[in-house]
């Protein structure tokens, strides 16, 4: 039986913020070991797709509470707060055994005080600690600031599809589906581009123009069979 581990660390970074994010901004709002990542986070967000997601694996597999960090928007991680990091998930990977893969749930614009790619660098640091082998799928927001980093040290990203925010769920059983193709033979083969432009929050929306039309085509290309997602004018996207 497959044991798949479960981590979220999440939070979204304003680097302009001057009052930086520390330990107890993460107890706050929840942090979670072991079997509590399932038990008391489940059913919700990211993780509760990721468990839901691997329910629907052909064959049977094994879910392991890792670590689950998150706070509220804010200033950068304060560098006790990074090393607290590495400690936790070196700590945690360690009591969870041997694992066949990872479900890990980022933002994917969190920053350090000293790190600018605080999502790579926490991907870097699983890496190290699992090894170059192990499946590795990352889910992110859909305004991440996705890097060279967190494309090298994870074998897939998957980003959300809306905004507002109502697919978490919904891509964390993605990031499960393609987790579970990646053992079954599937090679992701990951490339940043990006472009030069910048945009307005109020312009962002999914569910308005300009960017309905590009979502209503993202939706049209779904794999043959999933019922991920309906209309985008259907607010509860499922």
């Amino acid at each position: 039986m497959k044991r798949i581990g479960i981590i979220q660390i999440l939070q979204e970074t304003n680097y302009f913020n001057p009052i930086l994010t520390v330990r107890q901004d993460f107890e706050n709002f929840g942090v979670g070991t072991g079997r509590e990542v399932l038990v008391k986070y489940g059913k919700v967000g990211e993780i509760e797709g990721f468990l839901t997601g691997l329910k629907k694996w052909p064959e049977a597999v094994k879910p392991v509470g890792v670590l689950r960090m998150q706070a509220w928007s804010g200033g950068p991680a304060a560098r006790s707060t990074q090393a607290w990091f590495a400690k936790m998930l070196a700590q945690e990977l360690r009591k969870a055994g041997r694992l066949d893969g990872l479900l890990i749930a980022l933002h994917g614009a969190m920053m350090g005080a000293n790190e600018p790619d605080m999502d790579g660098r926490l991907l870097e640091t699983i890496r190290g600690i699992v090894g170059p082998d192990l499946p590795i799928v990352a889910t992110i927001d859909l305004h991440a600031h996705v890097t060279a980093r967190m494309i090298r040290h994870a074998s897939a990203i998957v980003g959300y599809h809306t905004f507002p925010h109502v697919d978490q769920p919904q891509t964390g059983m993605r990031a499960a589906r393609v987790l579970r193709r990646i053992f079954a033979g599937a090679r992701p083969v990951s490339a940043l581009v990006r472009l030069p432009m910048i945009t307005g929050g109020e312009l962002q929306s999914t569910f308005v123009p300009p960017l309905k039309a590009i979502f209503k085509t993202l939706v049209a290309r779904r794999p043959e069979g999933s019922t991920e997602h309906r209309d985008p004018d259907d607010a509860g996207v499922s």
